[in-house]
């Protein structure tokens, strides 16, 4: 993979995450600040390790998510229901769609325990979202599921002691952008 091709769909990327923005924008008005230049660099890294087109479309999936979960502290059904069937279908489509039940039923088993428990944690949007990452991280495997899993917690973590040593603890970190890149992380460790 040469840098050429790499540059290439990082620009393919920005203008698909430009088109988007603008037609989120005129649909909702609202303005997904960011997307643009987030799904370059998804587009760009998911072609660098040799992703495919199921991979941009992931990478593209997961910027909306994530901007719009950064935006608006909300995961909008749309955009989850959009991953809960394409997963299972491309599951179908690869012959493993057992791993994508029991990927996604333990992690959504787990998330759901924890939002029951302790409601202010995490979103139902974030519920929702773990089944269906937690079944495609099982496509990959174990290890890939596990390091989704733990990575995701270990990075909102993160972002949120930053937040309060930067004194801004009044304000909520959103979770989906840890799950989809913890998510991406490993299924790109997997894939190499």
């Amino acid at each position: 993979m040469t840098w050429n091709c790499i540059v290439i769909w990082g620009g393919a990327g920005l203008l698909v995450g430009q088109l988007t923005a603008w037609t989120v924008h005129r649909i909702t008005s609202w303005r997904p600040v960011g997307l643009p230049l987030v799904s370059a660099g998804l587009w760009a890294a998911a072609v660098g390790f040799g992703g495919g087109a199921p991979a941009l479309l992931l990478t593209w999936w997961c910027a909306c998510l994530m901007c719009t979960d950064i935006a608006s502290r909300r995961l909008p059904n749309p955009l989850t229901a959009a991953g809960a069937v394409g997963v299972p279908a491309y599951a179908i489509a690869v012959g493993d769609f057992e791993a994508v039940l029991v990927g996604g039923g333990v992690l959504f088993g787990c998330y759901l325990a924890v939002h029951l428990l302790m409601p202010r944690a995490f979103g139902a949007g974030d519920v929702k979202l773990a089944f269906v990452l937690g079944g495609l991280a099982g496509l990959f495997g174990t290890h890939a599921w596990v390091c989704a899993a733990l990575l995701a917690p270990l990075f909102t973590g993160v972002v949120g002691l930053a937040c309060r040593a930067l004194r801004r603890a009044e304000s909520s970190v959103p979770h989906g952008p840890s799950m989809c890149l913890a998510t991406l992380l490993a299924l790109t460790a997997a894939g190499t």
